[in-house]
């Protein structure tokens, strides 16, 4: 097999094996995995099984836990980097695979939990 043929091959099994991982949305993220739930108009939605975070148009971001309120605040999203802003003064970030970047204005994910 020549190194074209090698190539095309090499190509073909990425394209089989790789993106089928984006397809179905998973990534491994900053603790945990993060898997597209389906998309939404108006907010998105990242949740654990016991953590969620509602993330608006406006720019507010909410998080709850077990179905509860825990804190709120505001968040950007640039260059890939979903950045949350608490009023509490906490500043996490998440990096969110490109694919899942607000597509239509909007995506909806849930981190699977852990365990």
């Amino acid at each position: 097999m020549d190194k074209q043929a090698k190539k095309i091959l090499l190509c073909i099994l990425c394209l089989c094996f790789v993106l089928p991982l984006f397809a179905c949305g998973a990534e491994a993220g900053i603790e945990g995995t993060w898997q597209t739930i389906g998309r939404s108009d108006r907010m998105m939605i990242f949740g654990a099984q016991e953590e969620t975070w509602v993330f608006a148009e406006d720019g507010t971001a909410t998080q709850y836990w077990d179905g509860e309120f825990i804190n709120s605040g505001t968040y950007t999203l640039e260059e890939g980097i979903v950045t949350i802003k608490f009023f509490s003064g906490d500043s996490p970030a998440f990096e969110l695979n490109g694919n899942e970047l607000l597509q239509d204005g909007v995506a909806v994910m849930v981190r699977k939990g852990e365990g």
